[in-house]
């Protein structure tokens, strides 16, 4: 997702919880100053425990139109929506319906054609699975890899599409970040689960914790920010949809606000959404 992060930084949403006091007219002078020389437009909270520091929005969600940035506006997470997966996952494993160390063979066999046998859920979460396959991005020596269009992809015929592909790295030895493995962890969620990866997050994730203006972007029911490419330049480009979300599900495209994020960092961290025992 590097490229469409790149895309979206200009319109983006800023969500800082803090442990000091901070005074909001030098945050506005701060983000204002940013906002004035086009190096940000997007909507910022700053929260400390259950006191809201600061709010406000700079810029505009819709520039043609002259629709402005607010608490309300609701923008594309991109690879913020890895945290929602990995969540799931931990949930499923609170729940003691998968193990984090699991095989990932264990729930999808032979997903790809080299051994398998060493590839654990943590190594999808983590970015060490050591897999060449990856979605929309170039490796280390720049070679390409599967580029999404935007037709739309079943999460089998996804898995079909890298099933020949091998290992590039053993297992655990090696960080390299990877949409392909998020992908297939929203898969382990569907199969544990019973339920379509967005119903499960939208019901036991954004549900439970109360985020009504959080969804999948084909579950999308309000207008979002539209995202603009040329951050620090005069003028702000349109960045478009490159390819159908299906295949990045788990990895990317998720919507939210600063108001419905609040509430899921202090779901997660405060450990709300998963059990008491150790």
């Amino acid at each position: 997702m590097k490229t469409s992060l790149l895309k979206l930084t200009v319109l983006c949403t800023v969500l800082l919880c803090i442990g000091v006091s901070a005074k909001a007219q030098s945050i506005d002078e701060l983000l204002n100053g940013y906002y004035a020389h086009n190096r940000f437009i997007g909507s910022v909270m700053i929260k400390q425990g259950d006191k809201i520091l600061f709010q406000k929005g700079y810029g505009y969600a819709d520039i043609a139109n002259k629709v402005k940035n607010d608490e309300k506006t609701i923008f594309n997470l991109a690879s913020v929506s890895k945290t929602v997966t990995a969540v799931a996952i931990m949930k499923l494993h609170d729940e003691g319906k998968l193990n984090i160390y699991d095989r990932v063979d264990k729930y999808i066999p032979s997903f790809i054609s080299d051994s398998t046998d060493k590839i654990t859920i943590i190594n999808l979460l983590n970015h060490t699975s050591g897999m060449s396959a990856n979605i929309g991005r170039v490796d280390e020596e720049g070679k390409g890899l599967v580029i999404p269009t935007n037709e739309p992809i079943s999460m089998e015929n996804l898995v079909d599409k890298f099933r020949s592909s091998k290992l590039k790295d053993k297992p655990g030895q090696k960080f390299e970040y990877n949409n392909y493995g998020y992908t297939l962890l929203a898969y382990i969620v569907e199969k544990v689960s019973g339920m379509d990866f967005p119903t499960y997050q939208q019901k036991e994730i954004f549900g439970k914790i109360g985020m009504p203006n959080s969804y999948y972007k084909l579950n999308l029911k309000d207008k979002s920010a539209i995202g603009y490419s040329g951050i620090g330049s005069k003028n702000f480009v349109e960045a478009k949809n490159e390819f159908h979300p299906s295949w990045i599900i788990g990895a990317a495209y998720n919507y939210s606000n600063t108001v419905d994020l609040t509430k899921y960092i202090d779901d997660v961290f405060s450990g709300k959404l998963f059990s008491e025992k150790p």
